[in-house]
């Protein structure tokens, strides 16, 4: 974009009033204002979110859509990793040493993912027996992950290529006009 200048005005729109840098673009026919005068001159519905705390965020991104913080997020249908020809299975011996003060909050933790029914004992011998990590979350209490690097070495990746730089920049050539926008958030409905 071709700037031929600037200057400062203030822009005005219904009660609000911000005192904002406007540059002056060469074949530009509609105004376009940046993100952070959209959000005080209250343009956006992003702006209102930016006033809430991130309590009052949560609650009300909570109450628009109670679908994404109900139940416990499992896919609706049963997906197979594919494995490897070669695969060998992987059976850890010695369980790993959980930190003595996150004992107690562990056993709790793995006692609660049980009854919720994100995992299940498994009392018999298994040919495939990953390693359990736990780190302690900002709130005190504990997460409970799988290392699954030994496994990952067994899975057949899906291929799902990105385009290189290179092929990228080839659909470019002769593109006269590049912009940057500032991504404007819609949380309606």
């Amino acid at each position: 974009m071709n700037c031929k200048g600037k200057f400062t005005v203030i822009l005005i729109y219904n009660p609000n009033s911000v005192k904002e840098t406007v540059y002056a673009v060469e074949s530009l026919t509609q105004p376009l204002p940046g993100r952070s005068a959209a959000v005080k001159l209250n343009l956006t519905c992003i702006s209102r979110l930016c006033e809430l705390t991130s309590d009052d965020y949560k609650a009300k991104v909570t109450h628009d859509y109670p679908k994404l913080f109900t139940g416990l997020g499992m896919m609706k249908e049963e997906y197979t990793v594919k494995l490897k020809d070669e695969m060998k299975p992987f059976a850890l011996t010695v369980p790993r040493k959980v930190p003595m003060p996150l004992y107690e909050e562990t056993k709790n933790e793995i006692t609660r993912m049980i009854k919720s029914g994100v995992i299940s004992p498994v009392d018999h011998p298994t040919d495939w027996c990953a390693p359990m990590v736990v780190t302690s979350k900002p709130n005190g209490k504990v997460r409970v992950c799988v290392d699954l690097t030994k496994f990952n070495e067994y899975v057949q990746c899906e291929n799902n290529p990105l385009p290189s730089v290179d092929l990228t920049l080839r659909k470019l050539a002769g593109a006269k006009y590049f912009t940057k926008l500032d991504a404007i958030l819609d949380f309606g409905k």
